[in-house]
């Protein structure tokens, strides 16, 4: 079950803020510093990462509906900061990393040289229209060791073709999938976000970049 922590991640921003002042004036210096905003995308094969990509930038600068085969880098200026984001190649979502080909993972190691020095924040993509199981879980945590051992610190879940969940809050979504996401979302420290795949970028998704920017921050301290 999802704890009642995770249901707001952004609530535990605004409660850092208020209650480490002295922290929160560093984060205001570093970001005025640090004006690249670094994103790798990471997921399994058509999940709707390179989409994902686009919307962000809100440019077709990614082969959405292609299978991404090289790591690729793409820049853009989002709620009035630098953005790069790197798309990758997805995995197959039945197969662990001992089944796949070598250049599938010196792909995704790629691109994380390609947000150098390194991403601050990880997306990690799952597409509302199929199932999260145990073995999913297990595939997930395995590439995602690929990065290091501190990876999940840097990561965000990203549920992309947000149309498909109807009437259900994501909340509602994340606990029906049981354990097996609900350990990914609590291993991430309970960050999440929906996108909607099908429509064009709008201000409360311009918004939350603006959190995961804040987000990035806190990381670095």
């Amino acid at each position: 079950m999802l704890s009642q922590k995770g249901r707001r991640w952004t609530k535990g921003l605004r409660s850092f803020f208020s209650d480490h002042n002295s922290k929160a004036c560093l984060m205001h210096t570093f970001v005025f510093k640090e004006r690249i905003l670094g994103i790798l995308m990471v997921g399994w094969v058509f999940s709707g990462k390179s989409a994902a990509g686009n919307s962000i930038l809100r440019a077709e600068v990614f082969h959405a509906g292609d299978r991404t085969v090289k790591a690729l880098r793409q820049s853009g200026t989002v709620a009035g900061r630098e953005v790069v984001i790197v798309d990758t190649p997805g995995w197959w979502k039945f197969f662990p990393p001992t089944f796949t080909h070598l250049d599938l993972k010196s792909e995704i190691l790629k691109g994380v040289s390609l947000c150098s020095p390194s991403p601050n924040v990880i997306l990690l993509t799952m597409p509302f229209d199929t199932s999260f199981t145990e073995e999913q879980r297990r595939i997930t945590e395995t590439y995602l060791k690929l990065l290091g051992e501190r990876v999940w610190r840097h990561v965000i879940v990203l549920f992309t073709f947000g149309n498909a969940l109807g009437d259900k809050s994501i909340e509602q979504h994340i606990e029906s999938e049981g354990q097996p996401l609900c350990k990914i979302i609590e291993k991430c420290g309970n960050r999440y976000h929906v996108l909607d795949n099908t429509i064009c970028i709008t201000n409360l998704f311009q918004h939350y970049l603006k959190q995961v920017l804040w987000f990035a921050v806190l990381t670095r301290l």
